[in-house]
């Protein structure tokens, strides 16, 4: 949306355009030699592997690969891989159960020091929660009864909070819960809710995000809703609602919050113009609520996680054919595609194709996910991207700070193009105009 504000200073941009154009910050340095690409292949004789998850400081990863392998059928390795990047190091974390070795790793702390994740143990549909503790690679092993499976989704960056789910076998009902030294505890779910999720826990594990399945409130008719618990997380979860209005494409999940908790992420429905929808990703705070960060776009997508204080976003786009490509948002420039992002800082990705990320660390610069690769025949690999610092004052995007980029961004400002909404609030008003002159003045 825009919103026209532009009287007060459409008179006086000229004389202000001429006065910076010549104190522009021609000599500011780029940014672009900052970014690099590292492809971490799969474990030895694997023919796939995933970064699942990445520390807050971005220094540790999760890389599960995954074959075929007779007479077990699907066989993973959960490995936890260290920087620097260049020359990684990795340490095999144990399954629950080598007879059904089929755990993943999921999530870490902010030191990378504790992964959590899932697998099945003793047979294949009971599967418990899974703690790897440094320096054990030995996992503790949840503690659900055998009525329920169970699965950790999460874990809080300073604090040992746990969160995850547990599906009970006689009723199918999903039961969200947290675990902390105190003992495990359930989450209050929405009266009437037939399924519900805990999917991820800011960094003090003050907030957790998920989604509710519900026949009133905003999830009524069994639709799905993003929900937030926060402060003891004792009370009912609050309901986000969706990225539209319209009760026929009503759906949305919540799949990652900021460090500071002031930022869920995630997808939700939109109508495409044609009678059907596309889900498309959300970042919600208490400021802006519900904002549909990929607007016009007709695009299956949907965004994963968030930096610490959730002014960068990263998610997946989804093709019609299977594949995919990631991408990253940040208010003052939106979502662009992290391969072209990194291509145009420089970084060769000849034969590679970024097909997904799952996390990125608390500066909203290290990024971890999977891609396709003809290095060594096809396969999909791990990798491990430092994004470019994204100055907010280089609105052309090219490295460098100067009045090319202020003269674009005043063209944008005054023909209302979103691109212009330097503050990501979903409007261009003068406080965009004023929040960039700032950014302009400072440099990078």
């Amino acid at each position: 949306m825009t919103q026209n504000s532009l009287s007060r200073r459409s008179s006086n941009h000229s004389s202000f355009r001429a006065c910076v154009a010549m104190t522009m910050l021609a000599g500011s340095t780029t940014a672009f030699a900052q970014a690099a690409f590292y492809p971490l292949g799969t474990a030895p004789t694997f023919n796939d592997s995933n970064g699942t998850a990445i520390s807050a400081d971005g220094l540790s990863i999760i890389r599960v690969s995954a074959k075929f392998e007779f007479p077990l059928g699907l066989v993973r390795k959960v490995e936890k891989i260290r920087a620097p990047w260049a020359t990684p190091t990795a340490v095999e974390l144990a399954q629950a159960d080598l007879t059904l070795p089929q755990g993943v790793g999921v999530g870490l702390n902010q030191a990378g020091s504790v992964a959590v994740g899932y697998g099945p143990l003793f047979e294949s549909t009971l599967t418990k929660g899974l703690t790897w503790t440094d320096p054990s690679v030995i996992p503790a092993i949840g503690s659900s009864g055998g009525d329920a499976a169970e699965e950790y989704t999460d874990i809080a960056g300073t604090v040992p909070i746990v969160v995850g789910n547990k599906r009970f076998f006689a009723t199918s009902f999903y039961q969200p819960f947290f675990k902390s030294s105190a003992g495990v505890f359930d989450l209050a779910v929405i009266p009437g809710s037939t399924y519900n999720a805990a999917n991820a826990v800011n960094g003090d594990g003050t907030v957790i995000v998920g989604y509710s399945q519900t026949d009133s409130g905003l999830g009524f008719g069994n639709n799905d809703v993003a929900v937030k618990w926060s402060g003891d997380l004792s009370g009912f979860p609050v309901e986000l609602g969706y990225i539209t209005d319209d009760p026929s494409f009503r759906q949305s999940v919540a799949l990652g919050v900021s460090g500071d908790g002031t930022t869920t992420v995630g997808r939700s429905n939109r109508g495409n113009g044609y009678g059907s929808f596309v889900s498309h990703p959300f970042r919600h705070t208490e400021t802006f609520e519900m904002q549909d960060l990929f607007g016009d776009r007709f695009e299956q997508a949907e965004a994963v996680d968030a930096s610490f204080d959730g002014n960068v976003v990263v998610g997946n786009r989804y093709f019609g054919d299977g594949g995919g490509a990631p991408w990253v948002w940040v208010p003052w420039r939106g979502a662009r595609d992290i391969e072209l992002v990194l291509t145009a800082a420089g970084v060769d990705l000849t034969r590679y194709s970024l097909f997904s990320c799952s996390s990125v660390s608390d500066d909203g610069r290290t990024v971890t996910g999977n891609a396709y690769s003809s290095v060594s025949g096809f396969q999909v690999v791990t990798w491990v991207a430092i994004l470019p610092i994204d100055c907010p004052a280089d609105y052309d995007g090219d490295g460098f700070v100067t009045g090319e980029d202020f003269d674009a961004f005043v063209a944008a400002f005054e023909n209302g193009d979103i691109t212009a909404d330097f503050n990501g609030d979903g409007f261009v008003t003068g406080e965009d105009f004023d929040a960039y002159v700032v950014a302009f003045e400072s440099g990078c």
